[in-house]
């Protein structure tokens, strides 16, 4: 069989099993065992081709040699200089079983691109994108003006509970196949929707007895038993924390200070709630814009030229080696911050701190 044939074969096995392999449709009603087998046969047809092609290519190429040397040695001619002045180039690229080697080159060409494009496309690792539709419905329907109405979600936590459920479904080997950003994407939307769902089950807020319980505000996510410890979820069969989930993986695996700025912790003095779910494809736009909300609030972030001080949220005390791995807080500053504060800032400047408001960050619902 010709290594054109085989290729052909090949490719044809191979782009059916492909087919299969991502038509859940066609899967369904021939069964998951028939791509594989096809894929299989596919490669192992076009790889075939590929060492008959080498092959033949070598074989052709000693002949050539071989007899462009000897059979015009024969004739007494030097063979280089009789092949330049004597043979015409369409007589040299069609005839005879010298220039075999030439007449067949641009198919061996044409196989070896055309397999190895095709393995790139067909078989690089595709990435994997977390259906995120049902925790963004929540978000437009009860994220309101950077506050959330957990009283309406409570009553209305379907949506919630779907969402929650369909982090405890993903399976390792999909997580696996997601980029950096959708990873980071991925837990920051798991913290942010577990700490919402940590309050809605214990709303309304209530305040407990203790002397901890009594530093922090009566509407306080403080309120809530080991409210960071507490297992929340469940993702990949592993019963997760808020605690595990911000230190032992975002800020461990990570080590992106801009989620800060992204994890919501049921708290005004905490980043806003966006309205969107945070995604792998718009990751780094959707940080940047949350850290250069952060910065402009007053609350949480302001200069005074007068005694060249910043006064800074906590947030930049408690995870100041984050910040200091991304070449100090001032540099932080000065990267997303502000113009104004940008241009005043210096390596004198002093830091102060602000104080962190642990209210909950809920709508003000009017009854």
């Amino acid at each position: 069989m010709k290594p054109g044939e085989l290729a052909l074969m090949g490719i044809g096995g191979m782009t059916v099993g492909f087919m299969l392999a991502v038509s859940p449709l066609i899967n369904i009603l021939f069964g998951w065992w028939l791509s594989p087998l096809l894929v299989l046969g596919g490669m192992l047809a076009i790889l075939s081709g590929i060492f008959y092609a080498l092959w033949e290519t070598l074989k052709i190429s000693m002949r050539f040699l071989v007899c462009l040397i000897f059979r015009e040695e024969e004739q007494g001619k030097p063979a280089i200089r009789h092949f330049v002045l004597n043979t015409r180039i369409w007589q040299f690229l069609g005839g005879g079983h010298c220039p075999m080697f030439l007449h067949r080159m641009p198919l061996f060409l044409f196989l070896f691109l055309g397999t190895s494009t095709f393995f790139e496309s067909a078989f690089a690792s595709a990435e994997f994108t977390f259906d995120y539709s049902a925790y963004a419905k929540v978000l437009r329907g009860y994220a309101v003006n950077d506050r959330v109405d957990y009283l309406k979600l409570k009553r209305e936590r379907q949506g919630l509970n779907e969402y929650m459920k369909s982090l405890e479904s993903l399976s390792k080997e999909n997580y696996e196949e997601m980029s950096r950003d959708e990873k980071i994407a991925f837990w920051i939307n798991t913290y942010n929707a577990a700490a919402v769902k940590l309050v809605i089950d214990h709303y309304p807020l209530q305040k407990r007895f203790g002397w901890k319980a009594l530093a922090y505000p009566e509407n306080s996510i403080q309120q809530i038993p080991d409210v960071w410890a507490r297992k929340v979820l469940k993702v990949f069969d592993e019963s997760l924390s808020l605690n595990h989930i911000e230190h032992q993986i975002l800020r461990k695996e990570f080590q992106e200070p801009r989620i800060h700025f992204a994890l919501v912790c049921a708290s005004l003095g905490c980043p806003v709630i966006r309205s969107e779910p945070y995604q792998g494809s718009k990751l780094d736009a959707q940080l940047n814009d949350q850290v250069r909300n952060f910065l402009s609030d007053p609350k949480k972030s302001r200069y005074d030229e007068a005694t060249d001080t910043l006064y800074l949220s906590p947030i930049f005390k408690w995870f100041r080696k984050d910040f200091e791995r991304a070449d100090g807080i001032l540099s932080f500053v000065k990267t997303h911050g502000p113009k104004e504060a940008k241009e005043k800032i210096s390596e004198k400047t002093k830091i102060e701190w602000l104080e962190y408001d642990w209210s909950l960050n809920e709508k003000e619902n009017k009854t």
